[in-house]
């Protein structure tokens, strides 16, 4: 693969990754620099093992990241999550600890 291929390939998989809600371009790059390339991995994954993961790699994330990414998920702006999921992610937040 060429390095124009390469750059190609990042450069479509930062569109697809860009697309769902909340999802800006820092973030972006942290999801694409962690293996996370498109809304369908972002489903993969789930809100909370993204989060974990980027946390293990030591991007500076707020509690608010974890919301974000379910709402890219659900593909609503994440502070209109409703109140029992962000219970939810915060109790699995809790528990992967």
């Amino acid at each position: 693969m060429t390095s124009s291929n390469i750059s190609e390939k990042i450069d479509e998989a930062r569109i697809e990754v860009m697309s769902p809600k909340n999802i800006g371009p820092v973030t972006t790059d942290m999801l694409i620099e962690s293996g996370i390339y498109s809304k369908q991995d972002l489903e993969n994954f789930g809100a909370v093992n993204i989060y974990t993961l980027l946390k293990s790699r030591r991007y500076k994330l707020t509690k608010v990241a974890v919301y974000a990414f379910e709402g890219a998920i659900q593909d609503v702006h994440w502070n209109k999550l409703p109140v029992e999921t962000m219970q939810r992610l915060n109790e699995e937040l809790a528990t992967s600890k």
